[in-house]
């Protein structure tokens, strides 16, 4: 896919899934023990090496990626309880399969060629749910041509900020745009914040239900905007609001009455 235009990379990105981390009540004690015995793994850091590995492996099927998860994304997506997720990821640093930067943490190639073996050695899974609908607005940032330097400084901006009830979850860096990930404290509605080349912008929102992701979107909208004005003073030009369920669009209803130009 790496050969796709930006105009398709992005589309791809509107097919939001919702990973769902591995149940610890799902390893029973045989494998626990074979984990430590082999790898030197808890029981909690082998939930954090799959869920890592999903969601990088989720990511590089639209364009080769990093990805890096905020603490408290981990801690809301894998629900150990702080000390303990602390922990492991501190031995997962030590043992050089995680590194962390101040956006966050993101697996090594060590740590991505340990997932992957676990994955075939005891054969388990994280699955995806596929949100069902996603309500979205793309355009362009009103500006001479922006670099890909000039991409990132406007991600610093965005990057552990909390949006209301939505707290920073992660940030993708892809070959020529940014991706920016924000979750609600009740789990189920997800945020994202697209910059790419050309002055392309992209919001959406995302819930199983139509409406939530629907309402929240404006908000979201309304403070992006304000964030990019106020600090750069840069303004959003929007072309296109678009509904999808899945990766499908359904309906780019009239854009006039709800987003300034």
């Amino acid at each position: 896919m790496k050969n796709l235009p930006y105009g398709h990379q992005i589309e791809l990105l509107m097919s939001t899934h919702n990973i769902v981390p591995m149940d610890t009540t799902q390893l029973d004690t045989s494998t626990v023990k074979a984990l430590y015995d082999d790898e030197q793994l808890t029981s909690e850091e082998y939930v954090i090496l799959d869920f890592l590995s999903a969601v990088h492996n989720m990511k590089k099927n639209v364009r080769s990626a990093s990805v890096t998860v905020s603490f408290q994304g981990l801690k809301r997506k894998v629900d150990i309880h702080q000390a303990r997720l602390t922990k492991a990821l501190n031995r997962l640093q030590e043992k050089d399969l995680l590194t962390k930067n101040p956006d966050g943490y993101s697996l090594t190639e060590k740590g991505l060629r340990l997932s992957e073996k676990l994955m075939d050695r005891f054969g388990k899974t994280t699955h995806f749910n596929p949100t069902i609908h996603t309500h979205r607005i793309k355009g362009k940032i009103q500006a001479a041509k922006l670099s890909n330097e000039d991409l990132h400084d406007l991600s610093k901006a965005f990057v552990g900020i909390w949006f209301g009830d939505f707290r920073f979850v992660a940030k993708t860096d892809y070959e020529d745009f940014i991706e920016l990930e924000w979750l609600s404290t009740n789990g189920l509605i997800t945020a994202k914040l697209v910059l790419g080349p050309d002055n392309q912008i992209s919001l959406s929102t995302s819930s199983a239900k139509y409406s939530q992701s629907e309402m929240e979107l404006q908000i979201m909208y309304d403070r992006v905007a304000s964030i990019l004005e106020k600090k750069f003073d840069l303004l959003i030009h929007v072309d296109a609001r678009d509904i999808f369920e899945n990766a499908k669009i359904l309906t780019q209803p009239d854009i006039a009455s709800k987003f300034a130009a």
